[in-house]
Parts: structure tokens; sequence; C-alpha cells
């Protein structure tokens, strides 16, 4: 149980001793980030790390007599690097130009029975993102329980309409939400060889905790923020307003700068080393992790988060 006390422990006490990251670099320091090579080489790292723990938690799983308190301890924790690490790893690379990083981005997403998610998050959250068209943003006085089957099924049906090749000519096994589909079915497959009935477990109830990480940090990432229709009838442009932000120097470390989400926002291509902070961002009062959390917990989410919504 190491790793969940470290996420939900220790992080926030971490964050809160080293405190904010406020300050943006120099234009000139940007340039030279976006340059270096050890970032992408860093992003690969992981990519191999993340995986490596699910083979090697498969083997430790299948091979060893593990007490109860041990299998659901390994399974949470395997959750939390799938899903807090490897969707947020997956979510990086998928938003890069260099289709050797998508692949990246779709190996990860697979193993996590979520490879649409690379389709709407790129197609459809970015276009929709903070309206009432988005399934994967929460809406003022949704509690989580209502927000995740809404967002579940509305990601896949979201995705599946956005998959086509062609949208022009809709033919089923030439969408790529249905080959994901099909890749997850098939790994499923391939961890019931490996391991049999513990193998299967092993993937599936990773895959779960995996997806119910990432919809959560889903739901506190734009909760109540919404963008105002223009007298055209159109969406007001994304601003910096309509994501929710945490500049605690230690989460946003371990979690590639996704806490920085109003610059993605705006600037999707950034790499994670390039996001900047907004000022005029609603800001968390404490890092992902805490807030996941207190998310869990409706009446108190809604007596710590409701004070800090903008005031329009």
């Amino acid at each position: 149980m190491i790793i969940p006390v470290f996420s939900f422990v220790l992080v926030p006490l971490i964050d809160k001793l080293i405190g904010r990251d406020t300050e943006n670099f120099s234009e000139e320091t940007y340039k030279k980030l976006e340059k270096n090579q050890i970032y992408n080489l860093l992003l690969c790292f992981l990519f191999f790390g993340v995986l490596g723990s699910l083979y090697f938690s498969l083997l430790v799983f299948t091979q060893y007599q593990l007490s109860l308190y041990e299998a659901l301890g390994l399974i949470f924790s395997l959750g939390l690097v799938t899903g807090g690490m490897g969707i947020t790893l997956a979510h990086e690379l998928g938003h890069r130009k260099e289709k050797r990083y998508q692949f990246m981005a779709k190996i990860l997403l697979v193993h996590v029975g979520y490879g649409h998610f690379f389709v709407e998050h790129n197609k459809g959250h970015h276009r929709n993102v903070s309206t009432e068209r988005d399934p994967a943003s929460s809406r003022f006085g949704e509690s989580l329980y209502r927000f995740l089957p809404r967002t579940i099924i509305g990601s896949y049906k979201s995705a599946f309409q956005l998959g086509y090749f062609d949208r022009r000519e809709k033919v089923f096994w030439k969408n790529e939400t249905i080959i994901l589909t099909s890749m997850t079915a098939f790994l499923g497959v391939a961890f019931t060889f490996l391991g049999g009935e513990k193998g299967l477990i092993l993937f599936f109830t990773q895959a779960g905790l995996a997806i119910l990480f990432l919809e959560i940090i889903n739901y506190v990432e734009h909760y109540g923020l919404e963008r105002k229709k223009n007298p055209s009838g159109r969406f007001e442009k994304v601003r910096p307003y309509h994501s929710w932000n945490s500049d605690y120097l230690f989460s946003n470390a371990l979690l590639i700068n996704l806490q920085r989400h109003s610059d993605h926002h705006a600037f999707a291509e950034r790499p994670f080393q390039n996001l900047r902070t907004y000022n005029k961002a609603p800001q968390l009062p404490w890092g992902y992790p805490t807030m996941m959390l207190l998310a869990a917990f409706p009446p108190l989410w809604k007596k710590v988060v409701h004070p800090l919504l903008p005031k329009n």
C-alpha cells in the first residue's frame, strides 16, 4: 500500500511544504526547453516503466500466493500507476504530432480498456470542453456519482461517432474506436493465456481502477465552469477560466504538469515542460490527489469548491 499512501497522504503534505510555482519562464527559456530532448526521453522512460509495472504485477499476482490484503493492495496500487501515471502519460503523448508518440499513447490506453480516449479527447473534448456537449466536463451541482456514468457512456458514444476514418463512408470496421476496443479485447485474452483466471482478473480490475481515477480527474478539472454562447449561437472561445488549475510544484512534477490545465486547453500542442500558469485561472486549494478524495464526498466538495467558482 506504499503507492496509495504516497499519492494521497505524502504528496499533499509535500505540496503544502514546498508550495506553489506561480512564475513563468521567459519565452527564450521556453524555446530552449522545447528543443531539449531530455523531456522526450523522460516520457519514453515512463512509458516502459508503466508497462513494466503492469507485466511485472501480472507475474507476481499469478505466480505467488498472496493474501487478500496483499492482492487488493497490489491491484489498487497498479491502478494508480496505470491510471494516474499511465493515462496522464498517454494524454501527453496523444497530443504530439509525431506518429510514434501517438502510437505509444494508444498502447498505454488499450492496456486500461480506454483506447477510445485518444479519439474523443482530441477530437471531442478539446472542442466542446465546458459545454453541455462535452461528456467529460462536470456541471455545476453535479455529484461525482452522477457524472461517472454520464461521462463513461457519453465519451464512448462520442468516440464512436468521431472515430470513422472517412466520415462520408461510415464502415463499422473502419472506425478507430472499434479497432482500439478490439485491441483491449485481444489483451484480455492474452492476459488470460499468460495468467489464467488470475490474469484476467488483474487486467480488468486495474483497468477499471485506472478509468475511475481518470474520470475523477476529469470531474475535478472543469467542474462548474461553463462557456457562454455568443449571440450567433456559438460558444465563446476557451479561456483560462474554463479549467481548474493547481500550481503546486510537487504534484505537478509527478503529473507532468497536468494541473496547468488552462494553458493545455489554450495550446494543446505545447509539450508539458512548456505549460504556463495563468493568474486568471481558478485555483484549486490542493493538488489533484486531494481534490479526488474530496470529490468522493459531494457535500464536502461543494463546501470547498463552490466559494472558489469564478463570479460571472
